[in-house]
């Protein structure tokens, strides 16, 4: 799925070579445990007979502890036995790379373990039974080569190489500003609250314009409902909201689409420079008043009113809150054009297009050219270079660097502003630059601000990556209970049900996100995926072609078509959407590493060889999904692909910027 330029060579500089130790005193024989066999004297698992691709570093991990099971192997043995004692080396993202990786290849869970369990702070332990089988002559023989996946289980590879592909192109694709200001995960973000509340558009009324401020405000208000009790008062996201825009409202049937007990709804009249806001509570089940006001603000005093508005309504719902909170004082003002030129910088971004980012960038830099201080448009452009690294249309480079320092900028302007922690979690997430950093600063968002779904979709991916797979899914589901008539969100929960092999229950959700958004590419990719997975081979390349049809731009539907089509045995069809992939190079020229997967999986292996290389070359983010690529390993065995997967545990895998914020 996503290095850097001068800006951040200093830290990048510190990146860990996977450097053999002294080698561990010399093993041979085959250690048995499950379904797997691990030849300790090559490294080389077999799960069922069939070749499973680990490399180097991570096979003598696992290989010390399966051979000792029970035993607790700290992680300072680990570095004396296989980092050595006078080897410099970033060791703990090292060894943090090789425990993820290990958990890729035995698809564990470091929630539910069933091989390796880490104690935290102190090392790990083989938990499962294991027997060590010796050659019975000479050293232990080697074992076979990988082939291609095997009949049975093309459906299998195919829709997690796919999942794989676009998950950091579908983030891309998502409500990134959206967040707003700002389930428990295994570091503590908090769960969805029970109380739960629904801000309606508020409708814009007056002889001026007033749609940029009913849109602003109601996004303030969202987002300030959001953070004014964290954990007692949820917010359904903007864009479950958004579309009751403009058209007639029964209370009711809002309350029981979005599963909320409250409903908000609101109006903003513009005259001139006076703007009067409305605002009302209701409560679903009787759809009586809770609380209503009126405020009459200057054009520039108005974002004032949504810290009232938001106080207002949990204490009509009866939530307490405490006394830092109704004390605190409300956020500066920034200059009524900033904000503006910003609310206008976030309609342009939502489009999502080309030409809709270059306006949206265009805003976000006017409105800091008039407040350089403004620190939710340093997050927007942030974002706005994050998701053109996404989209592949930007080198990675400059692009992670751009957004990198524009993140970290909005942080020192207003540490609580949890969009900015999203936003420079993302770029420690693109291609695994520093897993770690990017869950504290998501779960610091989510701290800010329970609600915030593009937070917690960010989390999900971050979790399943870190290995814990069991806790990503449960965040994909309270994503999806925020955020429920969001495509990007149920997209990401019915992703994740088909990478933990639930097909049955992601195929409901799939045809839920077919009648939430029918005319949108993640809808019928989502559904093809699904319907790949369960053997449904027409049906599937139906699906794709309508999510194709729809964005033609976008690279995943041929991804997955292509994957379909060469695993039921139709190589033409197959290497046909491999060539329309091909198509897409110019004007996405950074989206090489998924173009590989597929080309490998078609037979073309030179194009594949060729294209990674290319990849690297451009530090794609994708390259750190390499190792777990299914199709990829076809090309294992070819020296040049062995000094690739060298390269990228090099200088991508447990490397990366040093977090200090």
């Amino acid at each position: 799925m996503a290095a850097l330029d001068e800006a951040v060579n200093s830290s990048s500089s510190r990146k860990l070579a996977l450097v053999k130790g002294p080698a561990p005193t010399a093993e041979t024989g085959v250690v048995r445990f499950g379904p797997f066999a691990l030849d300790m004297a090559t490294g080389e698992l077999r799960r069922d007979g069939e070749a499973v691709h680990l490399q180097q570093q991570p096979a003598r991990v696992l290989s010390l502890l399966a051979r000792q099971p029970g035993r607790l192997v700290t992680r300072e043995e680990l570095r004396h036995h296989l980092w050595g004692d006078d080897v410099f080396v970033d060791f703990q993202r090292g060894l943090n790379f090789c425990i993820m990786q290990i958990r890729a290849a035995l698809d564990d869970d470091a929630d539910t373990p069933r091989f390796v369990e880490t104690l935290p702070r102190r090392g790990y332990r083989f938990i499962a039974p294991a027997e060590t089988v010796k050659p019975a002559g000479g050293p232990a023989r080697p074992v076979a080569g990988t082939g291609a996946p095997s009949a049975p289980d093309w459906r299998r590879h195919a829709t997690r190489a796919a999942l794989l592909a676009s998950i950091v192109g579908v983030l891309g694709a998502t409500d990134w500003t959206r967040a707003g200001r700002a389930g428990a995960g295994p570091g503590g973000a908090p769960e969805a609250p029970s109380a739960r509340v629904a801000v309606l558009p508020f409708e814009a009324m007056g002889p001026t314009d007033g749609a940029p401020i009913a849109d602003g405000l109601t996004e303030e208000v969202i987002a300030e409902t959001g953070r004014v009790a964290p954990g007692r008062l949820g917010v359904i996201a903007r864009s479950s909201v958004e579309r009751y825009t403009d058209r007639p409202i029964d209370l009711a049937r809002v309350a029981r689409e979005l599963g909320v007990g409250f409903v908000m709804e609101g109006s903003v009249r513009r005259d001139g420079e006076r703007v009067r806001v409305t605002a009302r509570l209701v409560r679903a089940t009787d759809q009586s008043q809770v609380w209503a006001e009126t405020y009459d603000r200057t054009l520039g005093d108005v974002l004032g009113v949504e810290r009232e508005i938001a106080r207002s309504a949990a204490g009509g719902i009866g939530i307490a809150l405490d006394p830092a909170t109704r004390a605190s004082a409300s956020p500066p003002v920034p200059h009524p054009e900033a904000w503006r030129l910003y609310l206008l910088g976030r309609r342009a971004f939502d489009e999502r297009t080309e030409e809709a980012l270059g306006r949206a960038r265009r805003h976000f830099e006017a409105a800091l050219a008039t407040a350089p201080d403004y620190a939710p448009a340093h997050a927007g452009l942030a974002d706005v270079w994050s998701v053109l690294v996404n989209q592949g249309q930007v080198p990675p480079t400059e692009g992670l660097s751009r957004a990198e320092a524009l993140a970290r900028r909005a942080l020192e302007l207003d540490p609580a502003l949890d969009a900015a922690h999203v936003s420079l979690a993302a770029v420690f997430a693109l291609g695994g630059r520093d897993l770690p950093a990017a869950r504290r600063h998501l779960e610091r968002a989510l701290a800010l601000n329970p609600s915030n779904s593009l937070a917690r979709k960010w989390y999900c991916w971050v979790l399943a990556d870190l290995g814990h797979r069991a806790s990503a899914l449960e965040q994909a589901r309270i994503g999806a209970r925020i955020d429920p008539l969001s495509a990007p969100v149920v997209y990401n929960l019915g992703a994740h049900l088909v990478m933990e092999g639930r097909s049955d229950e992601a195929l409901r959700v799939a045809k839920q996100l077919l009648e939430i958004d029918g005319k949108a590419m993640l809808s019928h990719l989502l559904h093809g995926t699904v319907l790949s997975s369960l053997g449904r081979v027409d049906e599937a390349i139906g699906a794709l072609e309508r999510a194709r049809r729809l964005d033609p731009r976008s690279p995943l539907p041929l991804q997955q078509m292509a994957f379909v089509y060469q695993g039921a045995g139709r190589p033409a069809e197959a290497r046909a959407a491999y060539r329309a992939l091909l198509d897409l190079l110019p004007a996405r020229p950074y989206i090489k590493v998924g173009v590989a997967g597929v080309a490998a999986a078609v037979g073309e292996r030179e194009d594949a060889l060729r294209l990674l290389e290319q990849a690297l070359a451009s530090h794609e983010p994708e390259l750190f999904y390499v190792s777990t690529c299914p199709h990829l390993a076809l090309l294992r065995g070819a020296p040049r692909f062995a000094a690739i997967e060298r390269r990228i545990a090099g200088s991508l895998s447990p490397a990366g910027p040093a977090d200090r914020t």
